[in-house]
């Protein structure tokens, strides 16, 4: 479960309220209009808990890190922000799932019944369909699987700058919208034999310098 924030907006005007919502901080202002001005009367934060379940899971043997895919309907950013929390015995460093080759893509989409996010993205701005998409765990954008005429930017310039994979294999833009389900990426947690032994040859690595 991952506690979601969202801006929830009352406004009231000639006694006809409007109501809003929108993924983010969760805020309740009451507004009164009167003779054209605008009294802000209350301001409330609201948190919204939104619970995911486990669809699928596998450990990939080309890598070593683990898979998760979770439905829920969840905007981009709030599954971004769910996937930093999870953690499992042997695993760590959760985060939307990046993909580097086709076997990868291949072993995602074998988990997949329904669309979902992986953590590629655009920055806020960018216009052009085709540039700047990034991981975000920073590591290279080397490998695509675009569906073809993908991405495109279909309501418009910058309007969708995240990315699905759907369970056919192929990869859409989409914009910052609710989407079924998402992809979790985990990372092995090192073998503590590992990291005495780099220890150990980094401080003979030191001393064999120190005596130089």
């Amino acid at each position: 479960m991952v506690r979601i924030l969202h801006y929830i907006i009352v406004e009231t005007s000639n006694s006809r309220p409007c109501v809003g919502m929108k993924g983010g901080t969760a805020v309740l202002s009451s507004i009164y209009r009167r003779t054209g001005l605008v009294l802000a009367l209350s301001l409330l934060l609201v948190n919204a808990a939104y619970s995911y379940t486990l669809l699928n899971s596998i450990v990939w043997s080309g890598n070593g890190h683990m898979y998760r895919v979770y439905s829920g309907s969840s905007y981009w950013g709030d599954a971004a922000a769910f996937a930093s929390t999870v953690s499992v015995p042997g695993f760590h460093n959760g985060y939307l799932a990046t993909v580097h080759s086709d076997a990868e893509n291949a072993v995602i989409t074998s988990l997949l019944t329904l669309p979902a996010w992986l953590g590629g993205y655009q920055p806020p701005g960018e216009l052009d369909p085709n540039a700047n998409w990034q991981w975000v765990t920073g590591e290279p954008w080397t490998y695509t699987n675009w569906y073809p005429g993908q991405p495109n930017d279909n309501r418009g310039p910058g309007s969708e700058q995240y990315l699905v994979i759907y369970t056919n294999g192929y990869w859409h833009d989409y914009p910052e919208a609710t989407r079924p389900s998402f992809v979790v990426e985990l990372n092995p947690v090192p073998d503590p034999a590992s990291i005495v032994g780099l220890g150990a040859g980094l401080a003979g690595l030191f001393l064999r310098r120190r005596k130089r």
